[in-house]
């Protein structure tokens, strides 16, 4: 996939605090503790969790970084 490719080129990562932002942001909107979020999300879905961010992070840095002609 080309997002997959281009956040592998960038070597984007997604940060603690970044993780830490989305798991807020959840909190709120399900009116959870993070805590609950973390413990409902389980490893596969917190590395899927992390994934969705990188790949939020790629389309971003292709769009500020694309060339118009």
């Amino acid at each position: 996939m080309l997002i997959s490719a281009i956040a592998d080129a960038e070597k984007i990562e997604v940060t603690p605090e970044e993780l830490d932002k989305e798991l807020e942001l959840m909190s709120i909107q399900y009116k959870l503790e993070v805590e609950q979020i973390k413990t409902m999300l389980g490893a596969e879905n917190f590395a899927a969790l992390e994934k969705d961010i990188k790949m939020r992070k790629a389309v971003d840095f292709a769009f500020d970084n694309a060339v118009i002609k």
